[in-house]
């Protein structure tokens, strides 16, 4: 691990230098700070967790920076990943090879999903090791030492999340698979390096990293640093998180439950849910990042890639859109349905003659070349109904707050995840009247019509990814819960994770899809889907195809590591 450690050993000052510039430190230098120096006082090494949290809103490698910006870009791959969100163009390619999973295997590279990924949450662990272990006597203040020290434990034990589930197949059922490896110490260019901790043994370092940073916020002071921090209701919901991969339904639905419990913690009400997930001053936002102008990540901004609005930024060529089946699942009366745009067309009214003068394969396709040749035909002139942000079903839930202003805010938790989570624990303990509660509790507040008399109890689920009409409508309350997760929390970063511990198979390949991606012409004229396009890529549960293989680093420079050890 010569190689690896180097990197993962970046520098006090470094970190330091990341900080928010109302945590600023006086100390010597930035790049050479000392440890003496920075964990003398409460203020150093508040600003040094400070550090991290700024870490993980900045670009994370040399290569490849604009689809790299921070962890917002590891959950918008997740969400390339799943069945949920399309990408109607290939655009500038970033994100296009997530969403046709190409990504796993380029393990040579530095700039790439494996080494990137890898590095970016090892940096995390080894950062929050090295202010645990420089957290002691030296902070007189109990108190104040207490709520450092938890919130790199909780940090710790986020970062090892990430790095299990992306390296590894979902937690249920592979308990005794090889996981990632588990540093708690500090370490340095001549540190060892471990063999891969099996996947039940990063969740232990986890859950304990969790429960020892809920003991220490719960007797620790109330160090305000806004919602970027980590608080205890925060680490709760960590906790969840994972209890909710593991099946373990109890803990889940506690751990939610007292998250939920923080003071002036609401649901946003419908006439908030419409203006842009941008701002962190939310009531329902529990944790986040807030990006100011000297901070954000500018074009590698996830709103970079997501407003197709913006004259500048990638999505105007490369918009991100609700799958339609998804989309027509929304009642009318729901205010969610409004983070996305109406069809162009009416498809029912697409005739087999309008797809022979096209020469096109389907009317979902007949579709999108019609919207192709009004927007060339429109072009500059928007009181024709486009350009291209008014195509088809393409998402406006998160906008930037100005053209051209990429300093936006990214939500990592809210309330509703928590409620869910309870939903779901509930459901799963046959506590039917309790999830029944919890999942109207919020629906409610995003439909007001909304009721589920006629779903039936049972905690199976029938519906997978895609289901006909006929097999939706007998959905379970499970079915119901695991639909409303995917409506609510749509483009979070949560689906590819949702879709592996409920061992549910990815299919883009419902009738009329709009994953689409590219088309090609067959030798009689015809433009079909192009083969391997995104509607192709169909997979099983279990799926190797989101877990990325170890960089090839790990391999040549940590001894403990064999060619076995390689992920398939």
């Amino acid at each position: 691990m010569k190689q690896l450690i180097p990197i993962l050993t970046l520098s006090l000052g470094a970190f330091l230098a990341l900080n928010s510039c109302s945590d600023k430190l006086e100390v010597e230098p930035t790049d050479m700070a000392s440890k003496d120096a920075v964990y003398s006082s409460a203020e150093g090494a508040m600003a040094a967790v400070n550090g991290l949290y700024r870490y993980m809103n900045t670009i994370y490698t040399t290569g490849y920076g604009h689809e790299n910006g921070g962890y917002a870009a590891v959950m918008l791959a997740h969400e390339m990943f799943g069945d949920d969100m399309f990408m109607r163009n290939a655009g500038s390619a970033w994100f296009w090879y997530d969403h046709l999973y190409w990504v796993r295997g380029e393990i040579f590279t530095s700039s790439d999903r494996p080494n990137g990924w890898w590095t970016f949450f090892y940096k995390i662990v080894m950062k929050a090791n090295d202010i645990l272990a420089n957290t002691g006597d030296n902070i007189t203040d109990e108190k104040v030492r207490n709520n450092i020290r938890a919130q790199a434990y909780a940090l710790r034990a986020f970062a090892y999340y990430e790095l299990i589930n992306n390296y590894q197949l979902t937690y249920y059922g592979n308990e005794s698979a090889p996981g990632v490896p588990i540093y708690t110490e500090p370490t340095t260019k001549e540190t060892k390096g471990k063999p891969r901790g099996k996947v039940s043994e990063v969740y232990t370092q986890i859950t304990n990293d969790l429960g020892e940073a809920i003991k220490l916020f719960e007797t620790s002071s109330d160090v305000k640093n806004s919602k970027h921090a980590i608080d205890v209701y925060v680490a709760y919901g960590l906790r969840a998180r994972a209890a909710l991969m593991m099946h373990d339904w109890e803990t889940a639905k506690d751990m939610a439950e007292k998250a939920l419990t923080k003071s002036g913690l609401r649901l946003m009400p419908a006439s908030e849910l419409g203006t842009g997930f941008n701002n962190l001053d939310n009531a329902e936002w529990m944790w986040g990042i807030k990006s100011t102008e000297d901070q954000n990540t500018h074009i590698a901004s996830i709103f970079a890639h997501m407003d197709a609005n913006q004259n500048s930024g990638y999505a105007k060529s490369a918009g991100k859109g609700i799958s339609r089946w998804l989309y027509e699942k929304m009642s009318d009366t729901d205010v969610r349905k409004q983070w996305y745009n109406a069809p162009v067309l009416d498809l029912e009214k697409i005739t087999d003659e309008m797809l022979s003068e096209e020469k096109v394969s389907s009317r979902q396709l007949y579709m999108r070349f019609y919207e192709d040749k009004q927007n060339a035909e429109n072009a500059g002139d928007e009181t024709k109904g486009f350009p291209y942000h008014k195509n088809s079903y393409l998402q406006k839930k998160m906008r930037a707050k100005a053209p051209g202003n990429w300093a936006n805010d990214v939500v990592y938790m809210r309330a509703a995840e928590m409620y869910l989570i309870a939903a779901e624990a509930s459901c799963m303990l046959g506590e039917y009247v309790t999830a029944r509660k919890y999942l109207t509790d919020l629906v409610t507040t995003r439909d007001d019509s909304y009721h589920i008399d006629a779903v039936k109890d049972g905690n199976t689920a029938t519906v997978g990814s895609y289901a006909p009409d006929n097999v939706y409508a007998q959905r379970t309350l499970l079915d119901e819960i695991y639909m409303q997760r995917r409506l609510e929390l749509w483009g979070e970063g949560f689906r590819s994770y949702d879709m592996s511990r409920q061992k549910i198979a990815i299919n883009r390949n419902f009738p009329e899809t709009n994953f689409l991606g590219r088309v090609t012409k067959t030798k009689e004229g015809l433009f079909v889907p192009h083969p391997g396009c995104a509607m192709e890529l169909n997979y099983e549960e279990d799926k190797w195809e989101i877990i990325m293989q170890i960089p090839n680093s790990e391999f040549t420079s940590n001894d403990q590591f064999t060619k076995d050890d390689q992920n398939p």
